[in-house]
């Protein structure tokens, strides 16, 4: 049973959830505007998962420049009014009956330039709860097969308020669908999300990685990169489960177990760690982190001399690897090398002449192109405070 609570990155968030509805979507809020979403359930539906929602007949819900509804409803989809009083103010969604999402997010332009939250959670009493729930709403809710015949006979709800948010939304909507132009493919989002990581702006950054996922949910390195992301943020469990919700679509790399790996580590599951580590060797057998990394859960988990031979082969790797790129070639894994070295070394100043060495390869590297959390690895050495 897993809940989760997000507050940023909601939008990618629902839409990884939406994503993998196989069955039945449920969807109950007051305002819905955002035609991300609205695609993903258009998408689903061509997939043939059900989709049923419930919205509030006003002009926020309806109007000319919005949401086309009507093509919902012409794709298979059920669009619902719910009743006038009392008013419909839940941002509820079940998904096959599985998982509910709840929160205080509207699904609109204006909702992601608030303070929000959402949680998803499968744990089962819970969901049977919001799908009741639903089903209430549902109840006194009036099925809409026509958007012009209906509101012919009920116009959608107007005031002053209601017409500024309108307005406000489609302010927002432009803004965002220019913003969506700059960041159009995967792969950007993904490098914008590595950058922002880079840089420690891990808010930032989660919410370019969430979004890419969204986008493709099999794409790998959004996977390791939120798993490292997590790993470095301390929130383990989730490191833990990103990287095994990529494992179970049949992702692989030495990098997703390696951050498989610290996560039990950080969990103080070393065995587990150690397991990791040695699949992220088999499957790079030339890079020296995988060592390191094995070489620290031995450590925290006493097991001293298997973590010596393991510092002997790893240290050795990481000098092939010196010896390799030294004079040219990937300046990242000479980098990592260097560090990886100076970590297995059991003589101090010996370590720290080769943090010494990855700080001015690190210097070197423009500056957009730094990783700050090596530099963070290259102080500790520095200063005598290894991080193991």
């Amino acid at each position: 049973m897993a809940i989760d609570a997000h507050f940023t990155g909601i939008r990618a968030a629902i839409q990884n959830e939406l994503s993998q509805a196989t069955s039945s979507i449920r969807v109950a809020v007051a305002w819905f505007t955002d035609q991300t979403l609205f695609t993903t359930l258009l998408e689903k539906l061509a997939a043939e998962v059900s989709v049923l929602v419930v919205i509030r007949n006003d002009v926020i819900n309806l109007n000319p420049t919005g949401i086309d509804w009507q093509q919902l409803i012409d794709a298979g989809g059920t669009l619902f009014f719910s009743q006038e009083s009392p008013h419909l103010h839940h941002k509820l969604c079940v998904v096959d009956d599985k998982k509910v999402i709840s929160g205080s997010y509207n699904w609109t332009y204006g909702a992601q330039r608030n303070q929000e939250n959402i949680v998803v959670s499968d744990q089962h009493e819970l969901v049977k709860s919001f799908r009741a729930e639903f089903d209430n709403l549902l109840s006194q809710a009036e099925e809409v097969s026509n958007i012009t015949q209906t509101a012919a006979v009920a116009p959608p709800a107007t005031n002053s308020a209601l017409e500024y948010e309108a307005l406000m939304e489609i302010e927002y909507k432009n803004k965002d669908e220019a913003s969506d132009r700059k960041k159009q493919s995967y792969r950007e989002l993904v490098l914008a999300g590595n950058a922002a990581y880079f840089q420690k702006r891990y808010d930032e950054a989660e919410s370019y990685l969430q979004q890419a996922l969204a986008l493709k949910q099999d794409g790998i390195d959004a996977h390791e990169i939120l798993a490292g992301l997590y790993w470095r943020t301390e929130q383990f469990q989730k490191s833990v489960d990103i990287a095994k919700k990529a494992e179970a679509l049949g992702l692989k790399s030495a990098e997703l177990w390696n951050a498989l790996g610290l996560a039990y580590d950080g969990l103080k599951q070393f065995r587990e760690a150690i397991h990791c580590f040695d699949q992220a060797i088999k499957l790079a057998p030339h890079l020296s982190t995988p060592y390191r990394n094995k070489f620290i859960s031995q450590q925290g988990n006493r097991q001293t001399k298997d973590a010596d031979l393991t510092a002997l082969e790893g240290g050795r790797i990481a000098t092939e690897a010196i010896r390799k790129y030294k004079n040219g070639g990937n300046n990242d894994l000479l980098l990592h090398a260097y560090m990886d070295r100076a970590f297995l070394h059991s003589d101090l100043p010996e370590a720290r002449k080769h943090a010494q060495e990855a700080l001015a390869l690190f210097n070197r590297i423009p500056v957009k192109h730094q990783d700050m959390h090596d530099l963070e690895d290259i102080n500790a050495v520095l200063n005598e405070k290894p991080r193991f």
